[in-house]
C-alpha cells in the first residue's frame, strides 16, 4: 500500500481560513462548558466561588452580540 497525502476540501480550506480570519479580530473560541482549571483560575482572580464562575461563565456565553452596548467602556473587554 502505497502513502497518500491528503488535500483537505475547498469547503473546509474555506472554513478554516474563516476561523482564521475571525481570531486575527480578536475572537477565541471557547468550550460550552468552563475546564475545572478555568473554573479554578477564575475563583482565585475574582475571590468567588466555583459555582459562581460556571454561573458567570455561562452567562457571558449567551449574550447575544459581540458588542452590548449597554456597557459602559471602561467595563468593556480589551
Amino acid at each position: 500500500m502505497g502513502s497518500k497525502t491528503l488535500q483537505p476540501s475547498s469547503n473546509l480550506e474555506l472554513a478554516l481560513d474563516e476561523l482564521e480570519g475571525m481570531a486575527e479580530h480578536g475572537v477565541k473560541f471557547v468550550p460550552i462548558q468552563p475546564s475545572p482549571a478555568m473554573i479554578q483560575a477564575g475563583a482565585r482572580t475574582g475571590g468567588i466561588n466555583e459555582a459562581l464562575v460556571a454561573k458567570i461563565y455561562r452567562a457571558m456565553l449567551e449574550v447575544d452580540t459581540l458588542e452590548d452596548l449597554d456597557v459602559p467602556p471602561d467595563l468593556r473587554a480589551n
